[in-house]
């Protein structure tokens, strides 16, 4: 009877061992390659993200959606202008980075 409550023990000791490293772990970073933005209205731009982890959902957001859209790394100018953009891996938001963005009304000669 010792002999089973000791190997339980033992395994129980193991699960939580192997569940404590599994939580663990480096934490994922995001970061937007530009500080800051200055485009056009109806301007597209691509903008450069690196993500520490492969294979993540990000989040995109825009501070102020009638000014600049950001959407699946994509910038687009909306309207004359102040935002910021953010973006940050989904339930993870303690990852995200943000960037200004200035966006100038279109104004052709």
């Amino acid at each position: 009877m010792k002999k089973i409550r000791n190997l339980v023990l033992v395994v129980l000791a193991l699960f939580l061992s192997f569940a404590l490293v599994a939580c663990g772990g480096d934490p994922i970073t995001v970061n937007i390659k530009e500080e800051s933005f200055e485009i056009l209205d109806n301007e597209t731009v691509q903008v450069e993200i690196e993500v520490s982890k492969e294979g993540v959902e990000l989040v995109y957001e825009s501070s102020n959606p009638s000014v600049a859209k950001f959407t699946d790394g994509q910038l687009i100018g909306v309207g004359a202008g102040e935002a910021t953009i953010k973006v940050y891996v989904k339930d993870s938001p303690e990852s995200a980075d943000t960037a200004a963005v200035v966006v100038e009304a279109y104004i052709p000669l």
